[in-house]
């Protein structure tokens, strides 16, 4: 999304999240969206491969277990400040529309599941691995 480098997947990024179109530096607006992908590509990308390093090797380390419940709180973080624009601003016009639009591609796809669905998701997901992480991490 932030590099609109692969056109047929900027097309879609676009048409769901119009803020990876603008520029990072010209227009704030962008700015959770672009700061969002920074964080996914230079800090939870690499420890996801580490996790799943430390899961094949030892499953039950400690060090796993911190780093998965790291990954967690990052992915409920992320979320929260790429979407909190949306609720408490007027840029999230363009989001709100897709739910109320006569479109129903629009109205399912970009309205109720890219506006609603995975963003619950992607916090009770990571909910529910902390509260796993937290009962099975071993106390050392």
């Amino acid at each position: 999304g932030t590099a609109q480098s692969w056109d047929l997947m900027t097309k879609q990024y676009n048409a769901l999240e119009s803020r990876y179109a603008l520029s990072f530096s010209d227009n704030p607006v962008s700015v959770p969206v672009h700061l969002t992908s920074l964080l996914e590509i230079s800090v939870m990308a690499p420890l996801c491969f580490w996790v799943s390093y430390l899961i094949v090797r030892d499953g039950r380390s400690s060090t796993r277990y911190v780093v998965e419940l790291v990954l967690a709180t990052l992915q409920i973080v992320g979320t929260y400040y790429f979407y909190a624009p949306l609720l408490f601003t007027s840029a999230g016009d363009r989001a709100r529309g897709f739910l109320v639009s006569n479109n129903p591609l629009d109205f399912y796809l970009r309205g109720v599941f890219g506006s609603v669905i995975c963003p619950l998701l992607w916090i009770i997901v990571p909910l529910i691995r902390i509260k796993s992480v937290t009962r099975e991490m071993p106390i050392e």
